[in-house]
């Protein structure tokens, strides 16, 4: 589960620097999937095992090596453009429902974006079908993927429009939460907001905002201090709590 709880991190990092040992390498296979879909054959790439060795982003992008596995995580039908965890795995929502999400503009172009990155439309299609099976915290993690994947590809503009366009989702979850995860929202929503210039919500939003966990409350702090300096870097939460 990427939405990690940040009161584990300084543990973390402590555990990790009383370990002996190597830290395990990025391993991966290929593998042959046979579409849900469609029912072609493809090979693709999966994730055998990794490290996130080193501090989370403020909107809690793992560190390490598997923050460069994102392409492993996901797959994608070369004939039809299906994406899935894992391509022979059984949609819930059906193969009908499926296909009329596939034929929107959204699916077949990205829309309303114009990605420059080919891995974050993936995980935009991704996101697509997530929400239509009413998986909200699963469509937030796509939104996430694809969010990174434009940073990853310097694609600015389309990384300030998605985070933009997760804001209500974010907001849905955090009305509905009824435990710690409605703090990691929180959390995850201030950095979108700070990173789209939205500098004035943030003072607004999490002025007197107090969490339950003294990280979490730095990281706020943090936060703040950032948005009142209309600063839109990516930092990470050790530049907010520390090692």
């Amino acid at each position: 589960d990427h939405l990690v709880q940040v009161k584990c991190y300084n543990k973390s990092v402590n555990k990790i620097r009383h370990t002996k040992g190597v830290l395990s390498m990025t391993k991966i296979f290929q593998s042959t999937r046979t579409c849900f879909v469609c029912g072609a054959k493809s090979k693709h790439m999966d994730l055998a095992s990794s490290n996130s060795y080193g501090s989370p982003d403020l909107d809690l992008r793992r560190p390490g090596m598997i923050r460069y596995t994102m392409g492993q995580w996901v797959q994608e039908c070369p004939d039809c453009g299906y994406v899935a965890r894992d391509l022979e795995e059984k949609n819930p929502l059906g193969k009908a429902k499926v296909k009329t999400v596939m034929a929107t503009p959204a699916y077949r172009n990205g829309a309303p974006f114009k990605f420059s990155s080919a891995q974050a439309k993936t995980f935009y299609r991704k996101y697509l079908l997530d929400l239509s099976h009413g998986n909200s915290e699963q469509s937030l993690h796509s939104l996430l993927c694809c969010v990174w994947s434009c940073d990853d590809d310097e694609d600015e503009d389309a990384a300030k429009a998605v985070r933009k366009f997760a804001l209500p989702l974010l907001n849905q979850l955090i009305d509905s939460a009824t435990d710690d995860k409605k703090y990691i929202f929180l959390l995850i929503r201030a950095d979108f907001l700070r990173r789209s210039h939205q500098f004035a919500k943030v003072v607004k939003l999490y002025t007197g905002q107090q969490f339950p966990e003294p990280n979490q409350n730095a990281m706020c702090a943090f936060q703040l201090d950032r948005a009142k300096a209309k600063d839109d870097r990516c930092y990470q939460i050790k530049d907010a709590v520390g090692e």
